[in-house]
């Protein structure tokens, strides 16, 4: 199971979005957004959201993954979690925007203020994308041999 190159990219995949769990999307002199919440700093009544629901989303795509690691007798399984693991890695950004525009104008954010941690979703899409094509060539390579019997 671990020596499979894809079972490699699913794990790299996971360490690359609970790298987001823990590095803030912002972190200003006035703001910090992280994945729990959104906190202005430096004033006498500091505002704060809570953005709890984009950890618990985080989350769940981790343990997608995992799961997806442990269906390696059910290939055609695995490839099916491994394109919704995708689809949901790129889908944190849409949950990331919502945050962003709910509280633009309350905490003043602007896109120019984001973090390097927003990249990981991405490169971890990359590697869904690239563990489903060698669990696609695993189930070619069963399916050519049953074809041979």
């Amino acid at each position: 199971m671990i020596q499979r190159k894809q079972t490699l990219f699913l794990l790299a995949s996971i360490l690359l979005i609970l790298f987001v769990l823990f590095v803030p999307f912002i972190k200003t002199e006035y703001v910090i957004f992280d994945s729990f919440k959104i906190e202005q700093l430096g004033i006498e009544n500091p505002l704060s959201v809570n953005s709890f629901p984009i950890a618990i989303y985080v989350i769940i795509v981790v343990f997608l993954h995992l799961l997806t690691i442990f269906l390696f007798k059910k290939r055609t399984l695995q490839m099916r979690f491994t394109i919704f693991s995708l689809i949901l890695s790129v889908g944190f950004y849409g949950l990331l925007l919502f945050y962003h525009f709910q509280s633009k104008e309350q905490f003043g954010l602007d896109f120019s203020f984001y973090n390097y941690s927003l990249v990981t979703p991405l490169i971890a899409a990359v590697f869904d994308f690239w563990a489903f094509k060698g669990i696609q060539k695993d189930e070619l390579l069963v399916r050519a041999s049953d074809r041979l019997r």
